[in-house]
């Protein structure tokens, strides 16, 4: 511990030497809205990537998945034995698991919070542009944003005309996506964006044929209306039928079935959402009245060490008032969240007739408010806070997907019955930033989070609330034509919510404390007028640092003869307790790289343009005992593209290829099965613009 701290204070001082030395030089501002106002991204005290519509073309990110190539510290792949489900991990904290606890990170479209992972797996159909806040997000964003908050703002409509493009590649690959702006009167319009796509799949079923392939449609319709007093509303629909093949188990590190997992594999998700928003003046405040309706149906039928299959209907509405007024030296934020979510899970493992049905309820409500400060004319202070209450209810039956029973769960009185939760809870941020000269801001924070608890799926124990505290030391700086971005974070994590492996079901524990500790770098600019770039490096260091006896060894193994196993200096389970915890200690967290990098290349010669990308992350292990066959493979990565367009024309082509080197890189790991991660992949886009 400390090795980032020392070499972060040096990098400091290099850049305040350096930065004091240059005069100013315009280089391209960057908008974001991570503090719910618009700001340059060089001015904001906090870790932020924000990605416009260019840089996702340029860096050929297609989905919420590829956001790692730009992300620092992202750790984003499906779900196990999935399609469209997620697991994302920022700065090593993250979760797979999805049934009755919330995920780590915020999801959030077009300013509606999406409850579930469930479908967050999404490819980015009509995106304008994406933000990523990186810590803690507990005081302006709220509930479960403890890692952070994925912000994916759709685009805006342009003037009357359209774009489609149309790609074709290896395994079948054939993707159509386009869009079209209606104008219908001078302040009044409709924008209509579709998608649809398929492929073969990547993965040898033996008689099943290939699997893993790509089934997918997604549509979206905005309405827009100025009403001319300076206020504004956008209605939008979007629907989404993903009958993607939820990724099969195979043999370490084939792309093969074993017999015992090759079968028909199906993953069904339908999705659709209706946003309202309402904004303008009212007495001198800027407001938005945000109103979110969101459902997600799901069947899966998979195979996770045996036979798994899932029945799942989430449905959401959630309404957001936010105030906004600057006073001169003080910019005031302030909000009322509100939000009811219906989860109804069934499901079934390993043909056992073991499995249950949950019936969930949650209905949430939070106040929020946040100030900037100019203190100085160099100094600003950030303050905010948000409280928030929260009430769940669950009901368990025996019953599961596939009616071989008696169905049951390892519960009091087979776990048939009501439970309840009740969460409060209050977040802070305070943060002074300091801009030493035109290049060059400083800032440090100290900011909580929290994720609220539910219960054990498997064994229906309550799990409680995790709670986190970041400490972050920031510099934002321009440097002639480039930008140099450097954080130092300490993470401490009580009541660490995480996996573990229970009578041979998924369950949820908490570990005392956990500590997380990181180096961030970004690196982006012009080298030539023709040539840019933009790169990223990260160090991360996450260790237990407080655990009892009986979580110790619930880490090291689902049963007495596994834990033994896994620390014989300990001997008997009543014995040697600090040996047990001493084991326990030197367990890898779980999704936690101790490295991972980025760095991109983009060079324009007439009308060509060719990118390059290059990414990675350092192993890290899928389960919390750190089995070695689930953890998940280093990797590195390399795309490329080359795109003609022909300057004042109205069509580009586009050859690309994903994962060019052919890694063969393992997701995530069960038994003696794994799912890997999808193979080298190339095709050409052909668009047009009308």
């Amino acid at each position: 511990m400390g090795r980032e701290k020392k070499c972060f204070l040096k990098f400091l001082s290099l850049i305040l030497v350096v930065s004091i030395a240059l005069p100013a030089y315009a280089l391209d501002e960057i908008t974001v809205t991570a503090e719910r106002i618009e700001a340059n991204l060089q001015e904001v005290p906090m870790a932020v990537t924000a990605l416009s519509a260019a840089d996702l073309e340029t860096n050929n990110i297609t989905s919420t998945m590829d956001l790692t190539k730009a992300v620092p510290g992202m750790v984003y792949r499906k779900n196990t034995g999935t399609a469209s489900a997620s697991n994302v991990y920022i700065r090593g904290f993250g979760d797979d698991e999805s049934r009755l606890t919330d995920p780590t990170t915020g999801l959030y479209i077009d300013g509606v919070y999406v409850g579930r992972p469930y479908g967050s797996l999404m490819e980015l159909v009509d995106a304008g542009s994406v933000e990523v806040l990186r810590g803690p997000q507990g005081t302006l964003y709220g509930r479960n944003t403890i890692a952070g908050a994925i912000k994916i703002n759709s685009r805006e409509r342009g003037e009357t005309g359209g774009k489609v493009a149309l790609t074709f590649g290896n395994d079948g690959h054939k993707k159509f996506k386009g869009h079209a702006d209606i104008a219908i009167s001078d302040s009044t319009g409709v924008s209509i964006s579709a998608m649809s796509e398929e492929s073969d799949g990547y993965i040898n079923a033996g008689a099943f044929g290939k699997q893993g392939g790509k089934d997918l449609d997604a549509m979206r319709i905005a309405f827009d209306h100025e009403f001319g007093n300076g206020w504004e509303m956008i209605l939008s629909y979007d629907n989404t039928a993903d009958d993607s093949d939820p990724t099969p188990a195979t043999t370490r590190p084939t792309y093969n079935t074993a017999a015992n997992s090759s079968f028909n594999y199906v993953d069904e998700t339908d999705s659709e959402g209706l946003t309202f928003r309402l904004s303008g003046d009212l007495g001198g405040w800027n407001t938005s009245l945000i109103y979110g309706s969101r459902s997600i149906e799901n069947y899966l039928d998979s195979h996770i060490s045996f036979r798994y299959t899932q029945i799942m209907d989430q449905e959401q509405d959630s309404v957001e008032v936010s105030v906004n007024r600057d006073f001169g030296k003080l910019n005031l934020t302030a909000g009322f969240f509100w939000m009811e979510e219906t989860f109804d899970f069934e499901y079934d493992f390993g043909r056992f007739g073991y499995g249950a049905s949950f019936d969930q309820k949650t209905d949430q409500t939070a106040f929020f408010l946040n100030t900037k400060t100019q203190v100085t004319d160099q100094l600003t202070l950030t303050a905010g806070v948000r409280s928030m209450s929260e009430d769940k209810d669950l009901i368990v039956s025996r019953t599961n997907t596939l009616g071989v029973g008696p169905a049951y769960v390892i519960g009091p009185a087979g776990g048939a019955g009501v439970y309840k939760l009740d969460f409060d809870r209050e977040d802070y941020k305070v943060a002074l930033d300091y801009k030493i000269n035109d290049n060059l801001m400083a800032y440090v924070s100290n900011s909580t989070g929290s994720r609220t608890g539910g219960w054990s799926p498997d064994t229906l124990t309550p799990v409680d609330e995790e709670e986190l505290e970041t400490t972050e030391l920031g510099i934002r700086s321009t440097l002639g034509n480039h930008r140099i971005n450097a954080t130092y974070f300490v993470s401490v994590l009580d009541g660490f919510q995480t996996g573990i492996s229970s009578g041979g079901g998924f369950g949820r524990s908490n570990a005392d404390e956990a500590e997380f500790e990181g180096f961030e770098i970004e690196f982006a600019g012009n080298i030539t007028d023709n040539l840019s770039y933009y790169a990223f490096l990260t160090t991360l260091d996450a260790e237990y640092t407080e655990l009892t006896v009986a979580q110790a060894q619930g880490f090291l193994g689902s049963t007495n003869a596994a834990r033994q196993a896994a620390c014989p200096a300990a001997g008997a389970l009543n014995q040697n307790p600090g040996v047990w915890q001493q084991c326990a200690y030197n367990l890898k967290v779980k999704g936690a790289p101790e490295m991972t990098w980025s760095v991109g290349l983009k060079y324009v010669a007439g009308d060509f343009t060719f990118d390059v990308q290059g990414y990675g992350a350092d192993e890290t292990f899928a389960l919390t005992g750190n089995p070695r066959y689930a953890m998940t493979d280093k990797y590195d990565k390399y795309d490329l593209s080359v795109t003609y367009e022909p300057e004042g024309s109205s069509y580009a082509v586009k050859l690309f290829g994903k994962n060019v080197t052919d890694q063969h890189e393992v997701a995530n790991g069960t038994g003696g099965l794994v799912y890997m991660y999808d193979p080298r992949s190339y095709g050409l886009t052909v668009s047009a613009k009308f």
